[in-house]
């Protein structure tokens, strides 16, 4: 990971692979560097918007932004491809359709 930036890193929380370990990142906002597929992946942890890696992107659970853009699709398990199956913030049916029954609003 590249960083264009003097910005501190921020700690991000998220669950790993057996979705009941919670682990610690640390992050640093990378400004306008983008991933290889040109694509700046970014969430939104305690009110911040943060610039992450793809593996990062593709397993939070929160809010997250395309090129500033919200995106509201499936998330993974880290480092797999296999749905991730617990709650998340966002309700939308985007958002819902590998949700677990019993975490969904509706």
């Amino acid at each position: 990971m590249k960083f264009t930036n003097s910005e501190e890193p921020k700690k991000v929380k998220i669950l790993t692979a057996n979705s009941k370990e919670i682990s610690e990142h640390l992050v640093v906002p990378q400004g306008n560097d983008t991933m290889m597929t040109g694509d700046l992946l970014e969430i939104s942890s305690s009110g911040n918007i943060i610039s992450v890696d793809k593996t990062l992107w593709n397993a939070w659970t929160g809010r997250r932004y395309i090129n500033g853009d919200e995106f509201h699709g499936p998330v993974f398990m880290i480092k797999t491809e296999t749905p991730f199956t617990g709650n998340r913030v966002c309700i939308c049916a985007s958002c819902q359709p590998n949700i677990a029954s019993e975490f969904r609003p509706n």
